[in-house]
C-alpha cells in the first residue's frame, strides 16, 4: 500500500508544473496573425481605391453642376424677353409708361 500512495503523489506533483506548449501552437497563432494582417492590408488597399473612385465621381458631378448652372443662366437670359420682364429686377416694380 505505501508504494501505491507514493505513486499517486508523484503523479499529482508532475501535474502541478505548468505545461510548456509546443512550438506548433505558437506557429499556428503567428500564421493566423499573419493571415489577419494580410487580410487587413488587402481591405485597406481596396478602400483606398474606392476613395479614389469616389473622388473622381465627386469631381465629375461638381463639373456637371457647374455646367448645369451655366445652361440655366443662359436659358433665363433667353426667356426673360419672352416673359416680358426686364433684366433689371427693380424695373419690374415701376409702372411702364404707355
Amino acid at each position: 500500500m505505501p508504494r501505491l500512495v507514493a505513486t499517486n503523489i508523484a503523479h499529482e506533483k508532475q501535474g502541478d508544473k505548468p505545461r510548456r506548449e509546443g512550438s506548433t501552437s505558437t506557429d499556428q497563432s503567428r500564421q493566423v496573425a499573419t493571415q489577419y494582417v494580410a487580410r487587413l492590408e488587402g481591405e485597406n488597399e481596396f478602400l483606398r481605391q474606392q476613395i479614389g473612385v469616389k473622388d473622381d465621381q465627386i469631381k465629375d458631378l461638381t463639373e456637371r453642376a457647374r455646367e448645369t448652372n451655366h445652361l440655366i443662366a443662359g436659358l433665363q437670359k433667353m426667356l426673360t424677353p419672352l416673359l416680358g420682364r426686364s433684366e433689371d429686377p427693380h424695373a419690374s416694380s415701376q409702372p411702364r409708361p404707355e
